[in-house]
């Protein structure tokens, strides 16, 4: 069997949030998938957390958050009300942090999911 342990690319996503995939303007994102270190260090980091009595909801957006500023390393077509563009993972967090809008939480929701999917083998991937 061998084990790959090279990182796998990053790769564009597409979110579907607020029916961008069927926009003209797009919005994507630049995803670099976690290696199986970085997954574990978030699941234990998750664990410890919950055993210290830290609110399970603050926990997993924190987790959500680090993994977004970490592997999201572009963003091509958001900006704030202002103008000004957004173009990584941190400053996407910032700016829905400070948006108005709760349900753009979700965005960042969507995006975590891509990370996380991005990061595990694909079944062919898996059998080679």
């Amino acid at each position: 069997m061998k084990i790959k342990t090279t990182k796998a690319p990053p790769t564009w996503y597409v979110p579907e949030f607020g029916g961008n995939r069927d926009a003209v303007e797009q919005f994507a994102v630049l995803i670099t998938p976690m290696t199986v270190a970085e997954a574990n260090a978030a699941q234990d980091a998750r664990l410890r957390r919950v055993k210290a009595g830290a609110n399970p909801a603050d926990i997993a957006r924190k987790i959500r958050d680090d993994a977004i500023i970490s592997h999201v390393d572009a963003v091509e077509g958001i900006a704030g009300e202002d103008g000004t563009k957004v173009s990584n993972g941190a400053e996407l967090v910032k700016l829905v942090g400070m948006a108005s809008d709760a349900s753009l939480s979700g965005l960042l929701d969507e995006i975590y999911g891509a990370i996380e999917s991005q990061s595990k083998l694909s079944e062919g991937e898996r059998k080679n």
